[in-house]
């Protein structure tokens, strides 16, 4: 009952614009919304295009700090000689080109609210030893300035990077990692949730038909196809694909023809063909199986018996110890019966889940 309770919790929190189905997903989002109240730093972790920024502004509207600031910084959009800048602000006339009001930094910005250092692993060294006395001290000092401020803010960091092998390779502190790697969270690649693609491709589908005034629908087939594909892109490339096919698509529904050249072709190498590939080497693997181990057993039996023939002689095969080759022989037979029925029945029950699967699909 109480694991009921928090499903229902979960879904009650995270709103129309966030779509999951895919159970990985599901819990991560179930752990996020639990820590959401706190105040631990929160590190979100996963390939680009995953949907790293959708879960942090979901932790934000979670928390208690929901009616504050949220300022997103993807810092691979900073020039490294503007980060401290940018970062921390300055005060005026601190540096040649500096406003005349001075600025203040986004660090100051996310005060009572919550900061979000996308892209943290691009944060040069010098900058990354700042951020950790702004974070241990809860206050920042602007270029220029002479005192602190004091600041209060949530802080939740995403990356594609390897961090721990960034410490490794003396590329990011190890002290900063441990400070904004309080909680961590993994979000899997598209390709790892082809279950969630009919509902996303929906939902991105349903945003472009209101701008667009269309009114397209995607095919049975198109969906397939498209839970077959790789996505190195993720759900950032699967909406790019929605949007143009519906703005390029000419007739109302969009199949698996008209999808572009690259779903077509890379299909075969994609995780989903993958599965379809590990179960047809099971059927093959079955059917082998069944047929070579009837005949090595009857093969073996029949070896045994000629060779007990020649060492007792040109006896009679039933006399002596020549019953039990025999007997080996009808075993041999019986066991490749067995296997046969063992094959058929397999590819029987794989036949009857894969059905079942598909039909669950729409």
């Amino acid at each position: 009952s109480d694991l009921h309770l928090r499903n229902i919790q979960v879904d009650s929190s995270i709103g129309k614009d966030i779509i999951i189905a895919n159970k990985a997903m599901y819990n991560i989002y179930g752990k996020a919304l639990r820590l959401a109240p706190t105040s631990a730093s929160v590190m979100l972790t996963g390939e680009s295009g995953t949907g790293k920024d959708v879960l942090a502004r979901f932790i934000h509207q979670s928390s208690l700090r929901k009616h504050e600031n949220f300022i997103h910084v993807n810092m691979a959009t900073i020039p490294k000689p503007l980060f401290e800048s940018e970062l921390f602000g300055y005060t005026p006339g601190s540096f040649t080109g500096a406003a005349r009001q001075g600025k203040e930094g986004l660090i100051q910005l996310a005060d009572k609210g919550t900061i979000f250092l996308d892209e943290i692993g691009e944060l040069p060294l010098d900058i990354q030893a700042k951020l950790l006395q702004v974070i241990q001290n809860k206050e920042v000092r602007a270029i220029g300035a002479v005192e602190p401020v004091p600041v209060d803010f949530r802080i939740i960091c995403a990356t594609n990077r390897n961090l721990k092998q960034m410490v490794d390779d003396h590329e990011f502190r190890l002290d900063l990692y441990y400070r904004l790697n309080a909680v961590e969270l993994t979000l899997p690649p598209l390709r790892e949730r082809p279950e969630d693609i009919p509902l996303l491709s929906t939902f991105f589908l349903n945003r472009y038909n209101e701008q667009n005034h269309t009114n397209k629908i995607l095919s049975a087939d198109a969906v397939r196809l498209m839970q077959k594909y790789s996505w190195p892109g993720n759900v950032r490339e699967l909406q790019h694909l929605i949007e143009s096919m519906v703005v390029l698509c000419q007739s109302d529904t969009i199949t698996a023809d008209q999808l572009p050249d690259e779903l077509k072709d890379t299909t075969e190498l994609s995780s989903g063909d993958a599965l379809d590939g590990k179960e047809m080497t099971l059927k093959e693997c079955v059917e082998q199986f069944e047929i070579l181990f009837g005949f090595v057993v009857v093969f073996l039996g029949l070896e045994m018996f000629l060779r007990e023939r020649k060492a007792s002689g040109s006896g009679p095969p039933g006399s002596g110890k020549s019953a039990s080759p025999a007997l080996l022989v009808i075993i041999g037979l019986l066991s490749g019966i067995l296997c046969g029925l063992f094959g058929v029945s397999a590819l029987l029950v794989a036949y009857v889940s894969r059905t079942a699967g598909d039909q669950s699909q729409f």
